[in-house]
């Protein structure tokens, strides 16, 4: 996730575009479910009528009192008037003012707020806290219109058609595509200054209802409840803890197998049988369809070029880009290249590996697995092989199951400190966990909260030493985003680095076992997951580091996290870094970890302390099919989301067609029936069906470029003392690179295209900055950053070690 953003929502989140118009309607809907009949409410005043007593003896913030009652019934009144009122104004900004108002009244009596559940509490609270965000927004931007406006107003009005600083004024046609296309603003922004907000609304409320239809169908779970599939003992290799939890009794060879969305990959590896894996495929692929999925796929792409053309952009893909990577469409297609060849030779090792694995097979069963051409495999030759079987094969030759041994091997009480303590010497900090007491300020146990130092600061006088900055660390089950729910509720929150107010960053990883007594396993996935995180929270502290923003003597509580967080509108104003250059940080924590040499240093045995045995240890780093498939979908996005495809013309067949031949393009295999909802789904849900990586999914192929040339440095550096330093101080000086020219800050003087390109100064991946002027304050990023991302022949060298 990006650097300081909010977290990544799923369409189905009712707040994810959230404007000032929905806002009113969607809290107007909350306050008024509160204030019906036969809610807390009710009990609430009756109980506090029945213990009235004089005002004077009674601390009002406490106790019930003849004004706590007024102030109760008063609630109900004030949300139904309030409520109507706000849906019937015209003005977005009153009528959210007016239920904040009404808001505040309920806040009033703390009895009410406490009387409710916990789940109608948290509800209540983020409507309040996301209105209350929405509101500032609107007002932000308002106020970046208006400065815009009166500033290409000033310059026309200029006597002599000239400026105050003697430079001649700039078309207001050409201003007015600076402002669209400046890093400072967001597209919705630019949207709403192009066609009015009102318009924005609605062309926004129909991309999300594309977007929640095209996601229903992918994510639709089987009707009936979870499908099962009964097989054989012998026709598993997995673990025995596996086998041992889907015997159909405890004395039965026979294994009933849940198949859910989520596990199709471990059980196509695991499945040694190829009828097994046919039937797997049937129950996984079951209720879809490629050509109506593709017909949702290009009713989303429709409203996105709609939005483009609107922002003066030739597709949506081109919008993208421009405003939010410092690559451009050019290198990053070289890059396509590049990587295909990078994959080229170990991939055909691996093809070649699995056709002797399968004729094998073939010669032992004496039947040979499905070949059969199917619907949009991509062209090609009756001989090529069935998908489903080139995955298991493919995926037992990059060790996928040795995979699974790693769990012993990892564990939040042992890898988490360890993985912090590297973090600290790398990048020149000083962690430890604050000591709290059984509140835990309000933040629920599985939250740690750790103070992070400047490390000479720390040594010179650690008595007196302040943090730079806190970090709350989220390791949990649990769902919710402050995680006050006791009961599991079905929100998904992805994983996410996110600031809480000017010095404060909480990381999420959601899914950790917590249990402080107990060392309990965590899988490779996750400890990548806890490493990407950190690698944004790292590159924050970084970036305002650099900026002298930081120091800060205490941690917030819980309460105040969540108050600050949506009433920190500074962060309306900052200029969000290329979102490449955001990912590079985080992945290169990925790829750090998962060096051999680094994973010595945060793994152990849980049980009897052994270290990670070498075997084990060659299987962590990213392997082939996992490169691959990230170029699969850059590639696929590059296509639908760039200048070659018209969405308005092309057809669900063809679009199935296209998407295939690219799918395939290295792989000999024959795509099954019904194959773009289970192949593309998780490219769908994180990237297509959002905005935020829609049509720059590159920026992860990018950024693992970038990264594994970055590791390789790290692993020339490491052999003596001076050189590590050295490659820290490049780092370093990598995560607190502002990207940006310094006009790129100032709102006013982006509007004058005669101060600059407002591209990005930092070097591309080919070592070529999109602005071409001379970077500020002898600035010379290509330089000192060439040793941190070396390469010879091409970049993506380095992407398997």
């Amino acid at each position: 996730m990006g650097l300081g953003q909010k977290p990544l929502k799923t369409p189905g989140d009712p707040y994810r575009w959230l404007t000032p118009f929905r806002a009113v309607k969607q809290a107007a809907a909350a306050l008024r479910s509160l204030g019906e009949k036969q809610t807390p409410l009710d009990g609430l005043i009756e109980s506090n009528r029945r213990l009235l007593r004089p005002d004077g003896y009674l601390d009002l913030s406490e106790l019930p009192s003849t004004v706590t009652v007024k102030a109760l019934r008063n609630v109900r009144t004030a949300i139904e008037r309030q409520s109507q009122e706000a849906e019937a104004s015209t003005d977005p900004q009153a009528a959210a003012t007016g239920l904040l108002q009404c808001t505040e009244l309920g806040k009033f009596a703390q009895k009410l707020f406490a009387g409710l559940n916990e789940v109608r509490r948290l509800s209540l609270a983020n409507q309040v806290a996301m209105t209350r965000l929405a509101l500032q927004t609107s007002e932000l931007e308002k106020q970046c219109v208006k400065k815009a406006l009166t500033a290409i107003t000033n310059q026309h009005s200029s006597s002599g058609n000239s400026n105050e600083s003697g430079r001649q004024a700039q078309p207001a046609e050409a201003v007015d595509k600076r402002l669209v296309s400046s890093p400072a603003i967001d597209f919705r922004l630019a949207l709403a200054h192009r066609i009015g907000e009102r318009a924005r609304d609605d062309v926004l409320t129909r991309l999300n209802a594309c977007e929640e239809a095209l996601l229903k169908m992918v994510t639709l779970a089987p009707k009936g409840g979870t499908p099962h599939l009964e097989v054989h003992v012998s026709e598993v290799t997995a673990s025995d803890r596996f086998k041992s939890d889907y015997r159909k009794s405890k004395k039965s060879d026979i294994l009933k197998v849940p198949i859910q969305r989520v596990n199709f990959e471990y059980l196509v590896a695991v499945f040694n049988s190829a009828e097994a894996r046919r039937q797997l495929w049937e129950i996984y692929a079951k209720d879809m369809d490629d050509e109506k999925i593709a017909d949702a796929m290009l009713r989303v792409l429709r409203v996105r070029q709609e939005m483009a053309h609107a922002m003066g952009y030739k597709c949506w893909g081109d919008m993208q880009i421009h405003k939010r990577m410092v690559e451009t469409r050019g290198s990053i297609r070289q890059l396509h290249r590049d990587v295909q060849t990078a994959l080229h030779a170990p991939l055909q090792s691996v093809i070649k590996n699995v056709l002797r694995s399968i004729s094998l097979q073939e010669r032992q069963s004496g039947k040979a697995p499905a070949r059969k051409r199917q619907p949009g495999g991509g062209g090609g030759s009756e001989s090529k092989i069935d998908y489903v079987d080139f995955q298991h094969f493919a995926m037992n030759e990059v060790g996928y199951q040795q995979g699974f041994d790693l769990m012993d091997y990892f564990s939040q009480q042992y890898s988490v400190p360890k993985i912090l303590e590297m973090l600290s010497e790398l990048h020149g900090f000083h962690i430890e966990l604050v000591p709290t007491d059984v509140s835990n300020l309000g933040w629920p146990p599985n939250y740690q909260i750790h103070a992070v130092y400047d490390r000479q600061e720390h040594q010179v006088a650690p008595d007196t030493a302040r943090p730079i900055v806190f970090l709350y660390l989220a390791c949990t089950q649990h769902a919710t985003l402050l995680d006050f729910v006791r009961v599991p509720i079905p929100v998904n929150i992805p994983p996410h680095a996110q600031k809480l107010a000017e010095g404060h960053i909480k990381v999420y990883v959601p899914n950790m076992p917590h249990n402080p007594g107990l060392a309990l396993p965590l899988n490779l996935s996750l400890v990548s997951t806890i490493c990407h995180e950190l690698g944004h929270a790292v590159h924050y502290i970084h970036q305002m580091r650099h900026q002298r923003r930081l120091r800060h003597a205490q941690p917030l509580t819980a309460g105040e996290a969540r108050w600050r967080q949506a009433e920190a509108s500074d962060a309306f104003w900052d200029v969000e870094l290329p979102t490449d250059i955001q990912e590079t940080a985080a992945v290169y924590h990925e790829h750090l970890f998962r060096d051999p040499s680094v994973l010595a240093n945060i793994s152990k045995h849980i049980k009897d302390g052994t270290p990670l045995p070498s075997y084990l240890a060659k299987v962590c780093p990213f392997d082939v099919l996992y490169h691959l498939q990230y170029l699969q979908w850059s590639e696929i996005d590059d296509h639908i989301h760039g200048p070659d495809l018209d969405p308005n013309k092309c057809t669900a067949a063809e679009l199935v067609s296209t998407m295939g031949s690219i799918f395939t393009k290295m792989l000999p295999v024959n795509l099954p029936n019904n194959w773009t909802a289970p192949l593309l789904k998780n490219w769908m849900i994180f990237a297509f069906t959002s905005m935020g990586y829609a049509g720059i999914t590159s920026v992860y192929l990018c950024a693992h470029v970038r990264a594994s040339c970055a590791v390789a440095a790290y692993r020339r550096a490491r052999q003596n003392k001076a050189a590590l330093a050295a490659y820290s101080e490049k780092l370093q000086g990598f995560l607190q690179h502002p990207v940006y020219p310094d006009a790129a800050f100032r709102l006013h003087s982006t509007l004058d295209p005669s101060q600059g390109p407002l591209d990005p100064t930092l070097p591309g991946i080919y070592g070529k900055a999109r602005n071409t002027q001379q970077p500020q304050n002898g600035d010379k990023s290509g330089q000192q950053l060439r040793g941190l991302f070396a390469w010879k022949a091409h970049p993506a060298e380095h992407l398997l070690g």
